[in-house]
């Protein structure tokens, strides 16, 4: 890749990485707050890194399925846990820079809008004080930036990220995620941005394993194209990203099956990531991705 355009402009407020599930008490609260008030603070994953601290009693700002009932049956009150912070959390960045992002229909190649994805997220987990990091990966690793806080370490991933070298190549999830295994020694927040074309093997056991160790999402980046054929008349010629085959095509005869096999990768891969307890979206790459993070890491 020779030229990359990408805009490193924050689209994103300030998140807060937190608990999605067994966050209760003052952070619950807290978010609450967050949200009558309009501050932009996220509720992310299940949250590893997190504590009991003790058991305080139900208020009208808490979810009620964080009642713990057999602390309130002791008490003869509606309680529910406290947890208080470990350490910092490490968010991780898995971000696709394979041949297969490296393509557009709209003006704005996957891997660009993928990497803004990355970098508005990470801006907004650099300001949070949480722990940033970076891996870039094709057939393997292309480029690993240790997590570690500060908005220098945002700068770095920025550097990263601008950088043509790190970008296209072959596509390999499953080697890839025994390379982060090894990598990444304790446990993180990995945030997994591709549009897995190509995945093969057993790469739903290897999904499994990494979130086993990670608290995971998944960020599916599509163009249009990926996902409808034009209908147009005549033969075009199509080529696989990862290899010089060609083939000729007539848009018009295979569309609906294109489209049908696309729904059905699409559905499995997000089938995949939920039946981890993990969280999925698609983002295309014809439209904004500030709405759609929004809402899936406030709920609104």
């Amino acid at each position: 890749m020779h030229e990359l355009k990408i805009d490193f402009t924050p689209l994103l407020g300030k998140f807060e990485i937190a608990s999605r599930k067994g966050v209760s008490g003052s952070q619950a609260g807290a978010g609450a707050h967050a949200r009558s008030t309009g501050e932009r603070k996220a509720v992310l994953f299940r949250g590893k890194g997190l504590e009991f601290e003790k058991f305080r009693e139900f208020t009208h700002d808490d979810d009620a399925s964080m009642i713990d009932w057999k602390a309130s049956l002791r008490s003869k009150k509606l309680m529910v846990k406290t947890y208080s912070e470990e350490q910092n959390k490490d968010v991780i960045f898995l971000f696709d820079v394979s041949n297969s992002m490296a393509y557009s229909s709209t003006g704005k190649l996957k891997s660009e809008y993928g990497a803004e994805v990355v970098s508005s997220l990470g801006y907004a987990i650099a300001e949070s004080g949480d722990n940033l990091g970076l891996v870039m990966f094709n057939e393997s690793v292309a480029a690993y930036l240790p997590p570690t806080s500060g908005i220098n370490q945002y700068m770095r991933m920025k550097k990263f990220l601008s950088d043509p070298k790190h970008y296209d190549g072959k596509f390999d999830f499953v080697k890839v995620i025994k390379q982060l295994m090894n990598l990444v020694k304790r446990p993180a927040i990995l945030v997994i941005v591709s549009d897995f074309i190509g995945l093969k093997g057993d790469w739903k056991r290897s999904l499994e394993a990494a979130a086993g160790k990670f608290e995971m999402i998944g960020i599916m980046v599509r163009d249009p194209l990926d996902n409808d054929l034009p209908e147009v008349s005549g033969q075009v010629v199509v080529s696989d990203p990862f290899s010089q085959d060609e083939l000729l095509i007539e848009p018009k005869r295979i569309g609906k099956a294109y489209k049908s096999v696309s729904q059905k990768i699409m559905k499995d891969v997000k089938l995949s990531f939920q039946s981890t307890q993990s969280d999925f979206i698609i983002l295309n790459t014809g439209e904004s991705f500030v709405r759609p993070l929004r809402r899936l890491f406030l709920g609104g």
